[in-house]
């Protein structure tokens, strides 16, 4: 799935999201274990570059970083 800036996406419990002093460096400075299941927004689309893994998504007032992986499309049932 290719999310896209302003896109939902559903992360599951217990996934760990990170931050780092700046874009591309590799040390984390930040990281956090989600403990119940959250619906977030993209805040940055992963690019595909496989030394970059990560989607920028905004958690509980904060931008962080998730394993593309772990991000879930939302869908939308119509009836």
């Amino acid at each position: 799935m290719k999310n896209q800036q302003g896109d939902l996406v559903y992360l599951p419990a217990s996934i760990m999201l990170i931050k780092r002093e700046e874009a591309g460096a590799k040390t984390v400075t930040q990281w956090v274990n989600i403990e119940e299941p959250s619906v977030v927004l993209v805040t940055r689309p992963n690019t595909g570059d496989p030394d970059d893994p990560y989607v920028g998504v905004h958690y509980e007032g904060s931008n962080w970083l998730a394993r593309a992986v772990d991000c879930l499309e939302v869908l939308t049932s119509h009836e």
